[in-house]
């Protein structure tokens, strides 16, 4: 077989394109003793292959699947202590919240919402429109306020990040 010959169905090899009958030249060629020296690294490659496709794989292999499965589902039941601990960090979120609601808000911004109320969000039954539309200004203008504010804090927080020293950086 000619240099260019080889070349060429490597070339196909490599991008995947060879047939079944140009794959069995390649390794016929690759077992014998006359290669070209620009090819012989491959001469390991396809004799590992050829290797390979003699291999048997001898034990039993079993898929595992549902159909195959005989015993019953084991229900886990946690521990006390975790069920315990599972409940206390639920009502530790739930008293955190209320707290951020009650004192994280300006007290002016919440008697602009309600000026009767004490709290954050109240229901209020309004018939007429524009009143209506007040309130919703209202609370649209708290809700940015209090985004802004956090959007503030946020920027803060990323320039003092930007600023911070990269390692293996000068």
């Amino acid at each position: 077989m000619t240099k260019e010959q080889i070349t060429s169905l490597l070339d196909k090899y490599w991008e995947a394109e060879t047939s079944v009958e140009e794959e069995k030249v390649l390794k016929a060629y690759f077992s014998s003793d006359e290669i070209e020296p620009t090819v012989r690294q491959y001469k390991t490659m396809f004799a590992h292959f050829e290797k390979q496709a003699d291999v048997e794989y001898t034990k039993e292999f079993k898929i595992p699947t549902l159909a195959n499965k005989t015993e019953e589902a084991k229900i886990i039941r946690l521990p006390f202590y975790k069920n315990v601990a599972a409940i206390a960090a639920i009502l530790v979120l739930a008293i955190a919240s209320v707290l951020v609601v009650k004192y994280a808000l300006p007290s002016n911004e919440i008697k602009a919402i309600d000026k009767n109320s004490t709290m954050a969000a109240t229901y209020i039954e309004i018939d007429d429109p524009e009143e209506a539309l007040q309130y919703t200004e209202d609370a649209l203008k708290l809700m940015a306020h209090i985004f802004n504010t956090g959007q503030e804090k946020l920027d803060q927080s990323m320039k003092t990040i930007s600023e911070l020293p990269v390692l293996g950086q000068n």
